[in-house]
């Protein structure tokens, strides 16, 4: 028999069991503690059980039989002896085998649980994607429907943009007022603003998707008329509204159209990448699911949406090099497939996606299925 008399390695290897069994504790009840690591520890510990008890079983029996001592045979049995025997084997080796099972049962719990949820999970999800075609079909504008009546929104919109664009571009060549110092030095500033690149393209897409989704004479880019950008605003709503080829293009606001759409389409993906039990490749295979169910045009549109104020929450976390911290467009994808033969307006795809199209590269993926021409 062995004595441990070193005090200090007696309370190491106390401390060391009752870490292991927090440790597994936490992976029972706490929700993704040590994720697949920890599941992958207690099987190899499991197994490593049921080797040594078997080791120990067959070393065990070896030892008898050298001993002379018989498991079976024509002598009578020794029943003290074997006593003992059964003893042994008990305490020590049914110990590990109950262990391991004990072990192994809880894998089983745990994957049983995590298969629940998903299952739970799924039922949510498809009841979602569900809702999700049935809004794509309760679109209509005029006498389009569905998926054409989102086509006829997508060109609609980018006509809004190129009329918007004319309108900043008069706005810029306007010559100051010689006689009136202070709308001089208003004009003075906004002049300045747009001669910005970054700055423009950015006002562009805010004031022509304000102007598609509120109507031209509700959306409001500011309330702050110190802000610039309000004297811009107000400046090219009233070119707008003189502007008499543009009526058609701003007799009915499409919030009440497409409002609920995109709302229900981002509750959808959020739904995907905020579940704690799936991992990251099974997140991305229902973003992809969500992702087949929409048209080019409806993915065009959705690029459109996200650079403007409304949809800003596509796109938070944007230029992130690692996959699972991107914006949810970058993320799962979202727009791999709309078309290269397209008239992209304002910040093209390719140049607003640079840095995550180069990650997606680096793992091998496209991020657009055919290269998108600028």
């Amino acid at each position: 028999m062995i004595v441990i008399k070193n005090d200090n390695l007696l309370i190491m290897n106390k401390i060391s069991i009752l870490y292991f069994v927090e440790c597994l504790f936490c992976y029972i009840f706490v929700p993704n503690f040590y994720g697949i690591y920890m599941g992958k520890i207690i099987l190899w510990v499991a197994w490593g059980m049921l080797i040594l008890g078997a080791t120990i079983s067959l070393c065990f029996i070896y030892n008898v039989h050298l001993d002379g001592y018989q498991v079976c045979g024509e002598s009578n049995i020794n029943y003290d002896v074997t006593g003992q025997f059964g003893d042994y084997l008990g305490g020590v080796v049914g110990t590990l085998f109950t262990f391991a099972g004990t072990l192994l049962m809880v894998l089983t719990f745990k994957e049983q649980s995590k298969q629940n949820k998903i299952e739970s999970f799924e039922t949510k999800f498809y009841e979602m994607l569900h809702l999700h075609k049935e809004n794509v079909n309760e679109i209509q504008v005029k006498d389009k429907k569905g998926r054409k009546a989102i086509e006829f929104l997508f060109y609609q919109l980018r006509d809004i943009y190129k009329i918007v664009e004319a309108a900043a571009n008069e706005i810029e060549n306007i010559p100051l007022p010689p006689h009136d110092p202070k709308e001089a030095e208003r004009f003075s500033k906004m002049k300045k603003y747009l001669s910005n690149p970054a700055y423009k393209l950015k006002l562009l897409h805010d004031l022509s998707y304000g102007y598609f989704f509120y109507g031209i004479q509700n959306y409001h880019l500011t309330k702050d008329k110190q802000d610039i950008r309000f004297d811009i605003n107000v400046d090219i709503t009233a070119i707008l509204v003189v502007n008499k080829t543009s009526k058609d293009l701003f007799a009915s606001p499409h919030n009440s159209v497409l409002g609920h759409y995109f709302r229900h389409l981002y509750q959808t993906i959020r739904y995907i990448a905020d579940d704690k039990d799936l991992e990251e490749n099974q997140k991305y295979n229902y973003a992809k699911m969500v992702r087949a169910q929409l048209s080019d045009f409806e993915q065009a549109l959705l690029y459109y949406n996200s650079l403007s104020i409304m949809g800003h929450n596509w796109i938070q976390s944007i230029d992130k090099r690692e996959i699972e911290k991107m914006c949810l467009i970058a993320r799962f994808r979202l727009i791999k497939n709309i078309p290269y033969y397209f008239e992209y307006f304002g910040i093209h795809p390719e140049t607003f996606f640079s840095i995550e199209k180069e990650v997606w590269e680096q793992h091998n993926k496209d991020f657009f299925e055919l290269d998108l021409p600028n």
